[in-house]
């Protein structure tokens, strides 16, 4: 049976996650956050995200995105691939690296603002369109 289409809202505000195979800490080494932190960046660039807010843990990560004209399954598409072919091959693995297609919650702001300012979660949360301002923490 087919899975039901993706809904794709121009300018909708979504609520972006996914986790890595098996439950691997693959985030909490700075090296492989700031490269899901690049492939994030160049797929905005490119297709007119607007990233609201972030947070990337040990094994999985969350964004809260506006999106552009471009479908939001086509940006993730590509951060998914050159994020898991690139882990693949720097560790000689085989097989999936996310645990299965990314999850996307269409919300609205005040969702976004009530979960983007728990401050007893553990994460690399900078806050909202801060993708590029800071650098990014050691743990």
């Amino acid at each position: 049976m087919q899975r039901p289409p993706r809904v794709f809202v121009e300018d909708g505000i979504y609520h972006v996650y996914n986790r890595v195979t098996r439950g691997e800490r693959v985030f909490a080494e700075d090296q492989e956050a700031k490269l899901l932190l690049d492939a994030m960046r160049k797929a905005r660039d490119r297709d007119g995200l607007i990233v609201l807010a972030w947070c990337i843990m040990g094994n999985h990560y969350h964004l809260a995105v506006r999106c552009g004209p471009v479908p939001l399954w086509r940006t993730m598409a590509s951060i998914h691939t050159r994020v898991g072919k690139g882990y693949n091959a720097r560790y000689r693995f085989y097989g999936p690296f996310w645990q299965g297609r990314y999850r996307a919650k269409l919300t609205d702001r005040n969702f976004l603002f009530s979960t983007s300012n728990v401050p007893h979660l553990p994460t690399r949360d900078l806050g909202p369109g801060t993708i590029d301002s800071r650098p990014f923490p050691s743990t």
